[in-house]
């Protein structure tokens, strides 16, 4: 019997493929963005709906982008700031 190591494992992931929910444009640094009318059918979990809540409807832009899994990104309303995803984004 031959022992396999974690990265044997990790090697044979399949490669998963990033797709953008804004058909209209892949959102970066810089676009200005609006956040989506928000609705508790959409959002059940509490701490989702309220964060979101807060922000609704407001316009900024995006100052970073994080990738991994998911793609979230910064966005800046003037005296805050936000972290959000993109199906949560309506490009501006």
């Amino acid at each position: 019997m031959q022992q396999i190591d974690i990265f044997d494992i990790l090697d044979k992931q399949p490669e998963v493929e990033r797709v953008p929910k804004n058909p209209v444009a892949e959102l970066s640094k810089g676009d200005y963005v609006k956040v989506k009318t928000i609705t508790v059918e959409e959002y059940p979990m509490p701490e989702d709906y309220y964060y979101l809540k807060q922000f609704e409807s407001k316009k900024g832009h995006i100052v970073d982008i994080h990738i991994g899994k998911v793609v979230s990104y910064t966005v800046n309303f003037g005296a805050v700031t936000g972290m959000f995803h993109e199906g949560d984004l309506i490009y501006v």
